[in-house]
């Protein structure tokens, strides 16, 4: 899960809150903060602590972008602030470990707590979601083609490597580029191209809006302000 920086409030009021869309878009592009996913019509501007938990529904700190099925699945459990991983406020890119494809979990090295907020977070927007997967029987869910997407972004990283690793260039490395920032799923990239420093700057090259992790002089994830993580 992309870990985003939005930066400080656009200087203008807003009095309906889709109207944050145009600024969203361009501050961190127009993938779903959740399972990274492109979206290709109609974004949802959603509220990080919903209207019911008192949230703000027009403080640029509490909107984030969301494809429609993540933003259904959150608005259903109601979630506060507290309890779960932000991909604006929280190291949320080295939270999760993606595998086999298609699987998504709390990344091993975690602590007890982070990796439970961690996995309070994927039951949260059900990026978890996979067919024959026992807590997702039905047929609504199974219509659920996150997974899909995400197989593809996958399978496109890892043809992109092979291409890389046979006849490496800078038209390729390029190429690569405009590969990821069309498909999406940026954490699966920077997974599949982990030892290949040229290929990671392009991607992060094409994905605005981007936080990157800080490390102390120990070595040691250094937590966010605000986050937990």
């Amino acid at each position: 899960m992309r870990s985003i920086d939005k930066g400080v409030a656009p200087p203008r009021i807003y009095t309906k809150y889709r109207q944050a869309l145009p600024d969203l878009i361009e501050r961190i592009e127009c993938y779903c903060c959740y399972c990274e996913m492109p979206i290709g019509n109609e974004p949802d501007v959603e509220h990080v602590q919903p209207k019911s938990r008192q949230g703000n529904p027009l403080d640029w700190d509490n909107l984030l972008l969301s494809c429609k099925k993540c933003n259904k699945i959150k608005n259903a459990k109601n979630p506060d602030r507290v309890n779960y991983l932000w991909p604006d406020e929280d190291n949320t890119i080295i939270a999760f470990s993606y595998y086999n494809e298609i699987m998504v979990s709390p990344a091993p090295y975690l602590s007890d707590n982070v990796r439970q907020l961690a996995q309070n977070t994927i039951e949260l927007v059900g990026i978890d979601r996979v067919p024959g997967k026992i807590n997702n029987p039905t047929q609504k869910d199974k219509m659920d083609l996150r997974w899909i997407k995400r197989r593809k972004a996958w399978d496109y990283a890892n043809r992109s490597l092979q291409n890389w690793q046979n006849s490496p260039s800078s038209e390729l490395r390029t190429q690569i580029g405009l590969t990821a920032e069309a498909s999406g799923f940026y954490a699966i990239w920077l997974m599949v191209f982990s030892s290949y420093p040229l290929i990671i700057a392009e991607i992060k090259s094409r994905f605005n809006g981007t936080y990157e992790p800080l490390i102390d002089d120990n070595n040691q994830i250094i937590r966010r302000p605000n986050g937990r993580f």
